[in-house]
């Protein structure tokens, strides 16, 4: 619930091929999150350095349905702007029975890495 309160500054995303089933997401906390869109069995998290999340690609979306604290529901959608200059993530959290739901969007814009490495 951390994250969603106070959400990182900055997220890195990394697909490696555009088949894979998995990405991978970095923060500037040092807070690495594996989105696998396979199926295949998660691991349990051991702190909040990394975790593995189950998802889903929705067309050009990438969806996750999260068990948070007290059973609460958390979804989670991850979407490139049409002009392909931020990613905006849309987290919706409810209660158990999905009760009393809140909507929270986060907007990150693009950067370049080229610049920055030159």
């Amino acid at each position: 619930m951390g994250d969603i309160v106070n959400p990182p500054r900055e997220i890195k995303f990394m697909q490696p091929q555009p088949d894979d089933p998995t990405v991978e997401s970095t923060d500037d906390r040092e807070h690495r999150r594996m989105f696998y869109t396979d199926g295949r069995k998660l691991q349990k998290s051991k702190g909040p350095d990394y975790e593995e999340i189950a998802a889903k690609w929705d067309g050009n979306k990438l969806v996750t349905d999260e068990v948070g604290a007290h059973k609460g529901k958390i979804s989670r959608t991850f979407e490139v702007s049409s002009d392909g200059r931020q990613l905006v993530e849309t987290v919706r959290v409810a209660d158990s029975k999905g009760n009393h739901p809140v909507n929270v969007q986060y907007v990150y814009d693009a950067i370049d890495e080229r610049e920055f490495n030159q």
